[in-house]
């Protein structure tokens, strides 16, 4: 259904295209916009369709696909009424939409559902903001009524951002130190947020004390979440201290340094901040390309089995699959599988938590067997 309707709206912002251009009211710009807007959005309709392939991102996959559609159509409307309003709904809309995406998959997984929540709703109200300031704009309304929510948009989007990654894995960890993350996140909001709607200075110590807190602590919860073999868990630990000491000095050069960032001070925290990224980076590279340990080997063959015959009670090694007793004969099939994760197939064996360590979801073990009393 969703192909129909893509290319329902193809077909009618073509027809619009036309329409115009026999009219004899279109410029350049406009045509070559609409092309490219057209052509990008149907290659972005076509990724998006190969998640919804995917069991784990079917609903992040059916929402990009939605959202691809909307955004096709404001900015074909912007393009073509060359209306200011029109343009400034698009880009928040986009600006929105694209980490929405990523707060969509999050809530498929048991530890992104709080944060997937958490941040949906702020990011909603962000874009909330922003319509009410592009409403205002084009109504010709002061233009400080505008800034203002333009500002809590912005600072909304921040907060949704920190938020959705500060608070994966809540609820099947034990880190409970990022709800001191949390608690900076939104303390900064609310005090950027009354500065505005007062319409004076912030509390710009309190305010970057805050932010620098609420960075640390996302940072880190961030690069724990990257599986690494312990032989570079040093390095893991050493990227989330240098970002602790860039923001520390970060802090220090915004609250008494007054030649920022061309003082001394200013560059060191510019390549303290370049080597943290990198680090981080570094991290993510390292998880990714093969260096992540696993507790077994991935993959094990069973050729055979030490069982004990129920009828005669004989001890004896058999084959896999179809087997008979050497005893009495008694016939039985023995089956041998791997203990994997129903959700993300991550290997169980040697395993005793009640929950998936790679996605956090719950495990059903079977009832294991006990040795008989003698």
């Amino acid at each position: 259904m969703i192909w129909w309707i893509t290319l329902a709206v193809l077909g009618l912002s073509a027809a619009l295209a036309v329409l115009v251009v026999l009219l004899g009211t279109a410029e350049g710009w406009q045509l070559i916009a609409h092309i490219a807007v057209s052509a990008a959005a149907a290659g972005l309709m076509v990724a998006a369709s190969k998640l919804v392939d995917i069991p784990k991102a079917r609903y992040t996959g059916l929402f990009a696909m939605a959202a691809v559609l909307v955004g096709l159509c404001m900015l074909l409307t912007a393009i073509w009424s060359q209306s200011g309003f029109w343009g400034e709904l698009s880009f928040g809309f986009v600006a929105t939409a694209v980490p929405a995406a990523a707060y969509i998959q999050a809530l498929q997984h048991q530890g992104g559902r709080r944060g997937g929540i958490v941040a949906l709703t702020a990011a909603t109200a962000g874009l909330a903001s922003w319509l009410v300031a592009s409403w205002l704009e084009n109504r010709g309304h002061f233009y400080k009524d505008a800034e203002k929510y333009n500002e809590w948009a912005a600072e909304l989007w921040l907060l949704a951002v920190v938020l959705a990654v500060c608070l994966i894995g809540s609820g099947i960890d034990k880190r409970h130190w990022r709800w001191l993350g949390v608690g900076a996140a939104v303390w900064a909001f609310v005090l950027a947020a009354l500065a505005t709607l007062s319409e004076q200075q912030h509390d710009f110590t309190g305010l970057v004390i805050l932010s620098s807190i609420a960075i640390v602590v996302t940072h880190a919860n961030l690069m724990l979440l990257w599986r690494l073999p312990k032989q570079l868990e040093w390095f893991r630990l050493g990227t989330i201290g240098l970002m602790v000491l860039t923001m520390g000095w970060f802090a220090y050069v915004e609250i008494y340094q007054t030649f920022w960032p061309l003082g001394g001070a200013g560059r060191i925290c510019i390549a303290l901040g370049i080597c943290s990224v990198s680090a981080s980076v570094a991290v993510v590279v390292l998880s990714r390309f093969g260096l992540r340990g696993e507790p077994v080997a991935a993959t094990l063959e069973f050729n055979q089995i030490t069982i004990v015959c129920p009828h005669c009670k004989r001890k004896q090694t058999v084959g896999v699959g179809q087997a008979a007793c050497g005893e009495c004969g008694l016939r039985f099939t023995i089956e041998v599988h791997e203990p994997r994760c129903p959700n993300c197939s991550y290997l169980l064996l040697m395993i005793r938590s009640d929950r998936c360590p790679e996605c956090g979801t719950p495990i059903q073990t079977p009832i294991a067997g006990v040795r008989p009393a003698v």
